[in-house]
C-alpha cells in the first residue's frame, strides 16, 4: 500500500512514520522549498503525545523542560492562585527535528505544493502546482489551516508564560526561551487595524512579525504597563518582534472520503487555549495507521478512523470555546455565559487550561 501525506509539518510526520512503522510506503509532499525547523513556538506536551513518540521509539528524556507547577499572578505581581502539575514544555522546532530526523529524505518531497486530488478506481492522483502528478491508493491531508506555564488575566483577556528550548534546542538554564501568549478580544474593524502591516497591505491569517506596524507594538507595550502583572511587564518589553494573528475554531463534517483522509489542523482547528493540537494530530495518526493495518479495504478502513475521531475532535473544539468563553465580548448561549463564569476564576483556569484531562471523563 502507497501513502501520499499533504503536509511535512507534525502532523504529517507522524502519520508518516506510523504507517512506516506498519509497513506502508509513504510518501510527504511539502510546500516549503526549504526545511521547516528554527520555529521557537511553545508546545505543552500531554501524555497522548508521549505515548506516540514512545509508539515509535523515539528518546523522549530531552524533549523539553519540566514544570512542577502553575501559578497565577495579579496586577500587583502578587501570587493569586498556584495549581501542582508535573508536565513538560518543549518547542514546535524541538518535536518537529525529532520526527524529522527519523523519516528518510527519500520520502518527504519539498517545494510540492498540492493543487487538488482526484479519484478514480483504486487509486487517488495528487495534482501539484508545478503540473506533477502523484497516484497512491490514499491521500492524507496534514497541511493544516493554512498550509498554529504562568498566568494573568486581566479583565476579559489572558497571558500565559512557560520555558521552552532555546536557539539550536538548547534545554540549558540561561539559554532558553520564554514562549509568552496573549489572547485578547478584538472587534472586526480593530483586527483589521492590527493585521494591517507597515505597507498597507491587510493579511487575513496572521502577519509576519517584522512587517507589524510599530504603532500596534507602542500599544502592545503600553497595554502590557497598564494591565500585567511586572513579571509579564518585563518579559513584553524584551519581545524583539512581537507577532498577532487571530484565533479560529474550525470543525468539519467529514474526515474521509473515499480514499481520502483528513488528520491534525485540516480537519478540526481548536482554540489553542486547550493546547490539544499536537496530541489531537499524533492520535488522529496512530488510530489511522492502526486502521489501515487491519487488512481492512481502504475506504471501509477511513471510515473506521473517521468514526472513532470525529468525536474526540468535536469535543477537543467545544473544550476549547469553553476555555476562551470568559474572553469574549457576548455570549451567543447559557453554555457560554456559564463557561465565562467559570473561568474567570484563577482556580479553574490554572486547573484546566492545557489539559486533556476531560478527554477521559
Amino acid at each position: 500500500m502507497k501513502a501520499l501525506i499533504i503536509g511535512g509539518s507534525i502532523a504529517g510526520l507522524f502519520a508518516a512514520l506510523l504507517l512506516r512503522r506498519r509497513g506502508i510506503d509513504v510518501v510527504v509532499c511539502e510546500r516549503a522549498r526549504s526545511e521547516l525547523s528554527g520555529r521557537g513556538a511553545g508546545i505543552a506536551t500531554h501524555p497522548q503525545i508521549l505515548d506516540v513518540l514512545e509508539l515509535l521509539g523515539l528518546d523522549t528524556r530531552g524533549l523539553g523542560i519540566t514544570i512542577d507547577a502553575r501559578r497565577m499572578f495579579g496586577r500587583d505581581g502578587k501570587l493569586v492562585a498556584e495549581h501542582r502539575r508535573r508536565q513538560v514544555m518543549t518547542s514546535w522546532d524541538r518535536l518537529f527535528t525529532l520526527l524529522r530526523a527519523d523519516l528518510p529524505g527519500s520520502c518527504y518531497w519539498q517545494g510540492q505544493e498540492f493543487i487538488r486530488a482526484e479519484q478514480r478506481g483504486g487509486a487517488v492522483t495528487a495534482h501539484f502546482a508545478d503540473r506533477s502528478t502523484a497516484t497512491a491508493d490514499l491521500v492524507i491531508g496534514a497541511d493544516g489551516l493554512r498550509s498554529s506555564l504562568g498566568f494573568c488575566l486581566p479583565p476579559g483577556e489572558q497571558m500565559v508564560g512557560y520555558p521552552v528550548a532555546g536557539p539550536g534546542n538548547d534545554l540549558r538554564p540561561g539559554h532558553r526561551r520564554y514562549n509568552i501568549v496573549w489572547y485578547r478580544p478584538a472587534e472586526e474593524a480593530t483586527l483589521a487595524r492590527l493585521l494591517t502591516d507597515v505597507t498597507g497591505q491587510r493579511h487575513e491569517v496572521s502577519i509576519p512579525p517584522p512587517l507589524v506596524a510599530k504603532a500596534v507594538v507602542v500599544e502592545l507595550l503600553a497595554a502590557a504597563d497598564a494591565l500585567l502583572a511586572p513579571q509579564f511587564r518585563d518579559v513584553v518589553s524584551l519581545a524583539e518582534r512581537p507577532f498577532l494573528q487571530p484565533i479560529y475554531d474550525i470543525e468539519v463534517p467529514r474526515m474521509s472520503a473515499g480514499r481520502i483522509a483528513l488528520i491534525g489542523d485540516a480537519a478540526f482547528v481548536a482554540r489553542p487555549h486547550v493546547g490539544a493540537g499536537v496530541a489531537k494530530a499524533a492520535q488522529d495518526a496512530m488510530v489511522l495507521a492502526d486502521a489501515l493495518a487491519t487488512g481492512s479495504e481502504v475506504e471501509s478502513a477511513l471510515h473506521a478512523f473517521e468514526s472513532a475521531r470525529l468525536p474526540i475532535g468535536r469535543r477537543i473544539v467545544m473544550r476549547a470555546r469553553d476555555l476562551g468563553a470568559a474572553m469574549q465580548a457576548r455570549h451567543a448561549s447559557e453554555r457560554e455565559r456559564a463557561m465565562a463564569e467559570r473561568y474567570r476564576e484563577p482556580e479553574a483556569v490554572l486547573v484546566d487550561t492545557a489539559t486533556l484531562d476531560f478527554l477521559s471523563d
